[in-house]
Protein backbone atom coordinates (compact mmCIF):
# COMPACT_ATOMS: atom_id res chain seq x y z
CA UNK A 1 0.00 0.00 0.00
CA UNK A 2 2.81 2.37 0.89
CA UNK A 3 4.49 1.70 -2.48
CA UNK A 4 1.24 2.39 -4.31
CA UNK A 5 0.85 5.72 -2.47
CA UNK A 6 4.43 6.66 -3.31
CA UNK A 7 3.83 5.86 -6.98
CA UNK A 8 0.67 7.93 -7.03
CA UNK A 9 2.43 10.78 -5.24
CA UNK A 10 5.38 10.66 -7.62
CA UNK A 11 3.03 10.54 -10.60
CA UNK A 12 1.05 13.51 -9.35
CA UNK A 13 4.21 15.44 -8.53
CA UNK A 14 5.75 14.61 -11.89
CA UNK A 15 2.55 15.58 -13.70
CA UNK A 16 2.27 18.83 -11.75
CA UNK A 17 5.91 19.69 -12.44
CA UNK A 18 5.43 18.99 -16.15
CA UNK A 19 2.33 21.17 -16.24
CA UNK A 20 4.16 24.00 -14.48
CA UNK A 21 7.07 23.61 -16.88
CA UNK A 22 4.81 24.46 -19.80
CA UNK A 23 4.40 27.97 -18.44
CA UNK A 24 7.89 28.49 -17.09
CA UNK A 25 10.01 30.87 -19.14
CA UNK A 26 13.49 29.68 -20.01
CA UNK A 27 14.74 33.25 -19.99
CA UNK A 28 13.45 36.78 -19.74
CA UNK A 29 10.22 37.28 -21.67
CA UNK A 30 10.55 40.18 -24.06
CA UNK A 31 8.04 41.19 -26.73
CA UNK A 32 10.45 39.75 -29.32
CA UNK A 33 10.82 36.40 -27.55
CA UNK A 34 7.05 36.17 -27.07
CA UNK A 35 6.52 37.05 -30.74
CA UNK A 36 9.00 34.36 -31.77
CA UNK A 37 7.22 31.80 -29.59
CA UNK A 38 3.78 32.74 -30.94
CA UNK A 39 5.07 32.55 -34.51
CA UNK A 40 6.66 29.13 -33.86
CA UNK A 41 3.44 27.76 -32.35
CA UNK A 42 1.34 29.23 -35.18
CA UNK A 43 3.54 27.89 -37.97
CA UNK A 44 4.05 24.45 -36.42
CA UNK A 45 0.30 24.10 -35.94
CA UNK A 46 -0.47 25.10 -39.53
CA UNK A 47 2.37 22.92 -40.86
CA UNK A 48 0.73 19.97 -39.09
CA UNK A 49 -2.38 20.52 -41.19
CA UNK A 50 -0.52 20.09 -44.48
CA UNK A 51 -0.24 16.75 -46.24
CA UNK A 52 0.72 15.48 -49.67
CA UNK A 53 -1.91 13.65 -51.69
CA UNK A 54 -0.98 10.56 -53.74
CA UNK A 55 -1.04 12.81 -56.81
CA UNK A 56 1.73 14.90 -55.27
CA UNK A 57 -0.50 17.90 -54.59
CA UNK A 58 0.00 19.49 -51.19
CA UNK A 59 -3.32 19.98 -49.41
CA UNK A 60 -4.26 21.61 -46.14
CA UNK A 61 -7.04 20.19 -43.98
CA UNK A 62 -8.25 21.92 -40.82
CA UNK A 63 -7.43 20.01 -37.67
CA UNK A 64 -8.36 21.45 -34.32
CA UNK A 65 -5.18 22.51 -32.51
CA UNK A 66 -4.06 20.25 -29.69
CA UNK A 67 -4.62 21.02 -26.03
CA UNK A 68 -0.89 21.67 -25.69
CA UNK A 69 -1.08 24.43 -28.32
CA UNK A 70 -3.91 26.01 -26.40
CA UNK A 71 -2.03 25.66 -23.10
CA UNK A 72 1.08 27.32 -24.56
CA UNK A 73 -0.88 30.35 -25.74
CA UNK A 74 -2.81 30.55 -22.46
CA UNK A 75 0.51 30.55 -20.60
CA UNK A 76 1.73 33.49 -22.68
CA UNK A 77 -1.59 35.24 -22.00
CA UNK A 78 -2.30 38.83 -23.06
CA UNK A 79 1.40 39.43 -23.72
CA UNK A 80 0.96 37.27 -26.85
CA UNK A 81 -1.85 39.41 -28.29
CA UNK A 82 0.29 41.88 -30.32
CA UNK A 83 2.14 39.01 -32.04
CA UNK A 84 -1.11 37.17 -32.77
CA UNK A 85 -2.67 40.34 -34.21
CA UNK A 86 0.35 40.74 -36.48
CA UNK A 87 -0.09 37.17 -37.74
CA UNK A 88 -3.81 37.77 -38.26
CA UNK A 89 -3.08 40.87 -40.35
CA UNK A 90 -0.09 39.63 -42.34
CA UNK A 91 -0.27 35.86 -42.78
CA UNK A 92 -1.83 34.44 -45.90
CA UNK A 93 -1.61 30.77 -44.93
CA UNK A 94 -4.57 28.45 -45.33
CA UNK A 95 -6.59 28.43 -42.11
CA UNK A 96 -4.23 31.07 -40.67
CA UNK A 97 -6.99 33.55 -39.79
CA UNK A 98 -9.02 30.84 -38.02
CA UNK A 99 -6.04 29.76 -35.95
CA UNK A 100 -5.08 33.35 -35.11
CA UNK A 101 -8.62 34.15 -33.96
CA UNK A 102 -8.65 31.07 -31.73
CA UNK A 103 -5.25 32.04 -30.37
CA UNK A 104 -6.60 35.49 -29.48
CA UNK A 105 -9.34 33.81 -27.45
CA UNK A 106 -6.81 31.62 -25.66
CA UNK A 107 -4.59 34.62 -24.87
CA UNK A 108 -7.53 36.69 -23.61
CA UNK A 109 -7.57 40.21 -22.24
CA UNK A 110 -8.90 43.55 -23.46
CA UNK A 111 -6.43 43.72 -26.37
CA UNK A 112 -8.30 41.01 -28.26
CA UNK A 113 -11.46 43.11 -28.64
CA UNK A 114 -10.41 45.53 -31.45
CA UNK A 115 -9.21 42.89 -33.95
CA UNK A 116 -12.21 40.66 -33.24
CA UNK A 117 -14.58 43.63 -33.59
CA UNK A 118 -12.98 44.42 -36.94
CA UNK A 119 -13.61 40.86 -38.18
CA UNK A 120 -17.22 41.01 -36.99
CA UNK A 121 -17.79 44.30 -38.81
CA UNK A 122 -16.78 42.87 -42.21
CA UNK A 123 -19.54 41.98 -44.62
CA UNK A 124 -19.85 38.84 -46.66
CA UNK A 125 -21.08 35.29 -46.29
CA UNK A 126 -17.68 33.59 -46.78
CA UNK A 127 -16.70 35.03 -43.40
CA UNK A 128 -19.41 33.27 -41.37
CA UNK A 129 -17.02 30.64 -39.98
CA UNK A 130 -14.41 33.23 -39.06
CA UNK A 131 -17.05 35.43 -37.44
CA UNK A 132 -18.30 32.49 -35.35
CA UNK A 133 -14.72 31.94 -34.16
CA UNK A 134 -14.39 35.66 -33.39
CA UNK A 135 -17.59 35.64 -31.34
CA UNK A 136 -16.42 32.62 -29.37
CA UNK A 137 -13.06 34.24 -28.71
CA UNK A 138 -14.76 37.33 -27.28
CA UNK A 139 -15.77 35.22 -24.27
CA UNK A 140 -12.14 35.56 -23.11
CA UNK A 141 -12.27 39.35 -23.16
CA UNK A 142 -13.48 41.52 -20.29
CA UNK A 143 -17.29 41.40 -20.51
CA UNK A 144 -17.68 45.19 -20.34
CA UNK A 145 -15.48 45.51 -23.46
CA UNK A 146 -16.88 42.52 -25.39
CA UNK A 147 -20.62 42.93 -24.76
CA UNK A 148 -21.05 46.09 -26.88
CA UNK A 149 -19.45 44.29 -29.85
CA UNK A 150 -21.68 41.23 -29.44
CA UNK A 151 -24.77 43.40 -29.03
CA UNK A 152 -23.91 45.27 -32.23
CA UNK A 153 -23.77 41.91 -34.04
CA UNK A 154 -27.19 41.06 -32.61
CA UNK A 155 -28.59 44.38 -33.92
CA UNK A 156 -27.04 44.33 -37.39
CA UNK A 157 -26.43 40.73 -38.45
CA UNK A 158 -28.87 38.85 -40.66
CA UNK A 159 -27.25 35.41 -40.70
CA UNK A 160 -29.14 33.03 -38.40
CA UNK A 161 -26.06 31.03 -37.38
CA UNK A 162 -24.22 34.18 -36.36
CA UNK A 163 -27.23 35.50 -34.47
CA UNK A 164 -27.52 32.24 -32.56
CA UNK A 165 -23.80 32.26 -31.69
CA UNK A 166 -23.95 35.93 -30.69
CA UNK A 167 -26.91 35.27 -28.38
CA UNK A 168 -25.01 32.41 -26.72
CA UNK A 169 -21.89 34.54 -26.26
CA UNK A 170 -23.96 37.45 -24.95
CA UNK A 171 -25.53 35.20 -22.29
CA UNK A 172 -22.13 33.90 -21.18
CA UNK A 173 -20.62 37.39 -21.03
CA UNK A 174 -23.59 38.72 -19.06
CA UNK A 175 -23.17 35.79 -16.66
CA UNK A 176 -19.48 36.68 -16.22
CA UNK A 177 -20.42 40.30 -15.62
CA UNK A 178 -22.96 39.34 -12.96
CA UNK A 179 -20.62 36.82 -11.29
CA UNK A 180 -17.60 39.07 -11.56
CA UNK A 181 -15.70 36.26 -13.31
CA UNK A 182 -13.80 36.21 -16.54
CA UNK A 183 -13.08 32.95 -18.30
Amino acid sequence: MRQAWLCISLYVCTFAAAALGQCAATGPRTPDSIGDEVSRIYNETLDGMRHTLPSGVVATTWRAPSDSVRAQIECLGPAAVPAIIELLQTSHRSFGPYLAVRMLGWAGGPGIVPPLAEILSRSGDPLVGLKIEALESLVSAPPDKALPIVQKVLRTEKNGMLLQQAASVEARLEGQLQDGTIR
